[in-house]
């Protein structure tokens, strides 16, 4: 067993956003939003994670290209992902976005 440390970091998935800019490790970008924040406003605390990922995706592109790493989406827009609930083992907690209105 792994200490409870490193299990909150895996069973939470705080290990994504945590390692998503790792130019090697080739993890999915991710945001993680506060549950207050989608209580409050959703369409605010959406637009805020779209944003988000979209910084990571220029952070990403210009850390890859100062290291010589090809990058496929060169700090592109993004334009469609996932949203998945932490602490959550099953996949009916995955919703699949296309657009800002999913």
């Amino acid at each position: 067993p792994h200490q409870s440390h490193l299990y909150r970091i895996f069973a939470s998935k705080e290990w994504t956003a945590q390692m998503c800019l790792h130019p090697l490790l080739r993890v999915p970008l991710t945001t993680m939003v506060a549950r207050q924040a989608l209580a409050l406003d959703p369409a605010k605390a959406a637009a805020n994670a779209i944003d988000a990922l979209g910084n990571l995706s220029k952070t990403r592109a210009a850390w890859n290209g100062s290291m010589g790493i090809a990058e496929n989406r060169s700090g592109a827009p993004i334009m469609k992902g996932v949203a998945k609930l932490g602490w959550s083992w099953e996949a009916m907690d995955v919703r699949a976005r296309k657009n800002k209105a999913d």
